[in-house]
């Protein structure tokens, strides 16, 4: 039977997986010792920051990060869509991708804004699929 994430469990799971790796456990890290997708965090706790505080870990050292390009997350999109055989879903880029779907959601936005972005890619981009850039065309207006 599939988990029933609540907020009390999410903060309890966090503060087991922070004392075993680190304050500075990532959410990648979490979400893959959990077992837990983005959704559960998000609505039970408001996100990932949110759920760090209440867990009474610091805030996440984002500096220490390296800078994400946009084409470097629009090359990533590139090579799901190119194994999935289509646009992935935020799901698939969280079980398949390089980054997670909530990078995507930070930096472009929507769903239509990402697949304009991703479209713009494909213009531009040597190696792109004929079938990919239909695709992400005809679901711009979804």
């Amino acid at each position: 039977m599939p988990c029933r994430w609540t907020r009390e469990l999410l903060i309890l799971t966090l503060r087991e997986i922070a004392f075993e790796r680190g304050e500075n456990v990532t959410f990648r890290e979490f979400q893959d010792a959990a077992g837990v997708s983005a959704g559960p965090v998000t609505s039970k706790c408001g996100g990932w920051a949110k759920l760090r505080a209440a867990a009474g870990l610091p805030p996440q050292r984002y500096s220490s990060w390296k800078k994400i390009t946009d084409h470097e997350l629009l090359c990533e999109l590139h090579r799901l869509t190119q194994e999935l055989k289509h646009l992935p879903s935020y799901e698939e880029i969280d079980a398949h991708g390089k980054f997670g779907a909530c990078t995507y959601r930070r930096r472009f936005g929507r769903k239509i804004d990402l697949k304009r972005a991703f479209r713009d890619y494909l213009l531009k981009c040597p190696l792109r699929e004929p079938k990919h850039f239909k695709e992400a065309e005809r679901t711009e207006s979804d």
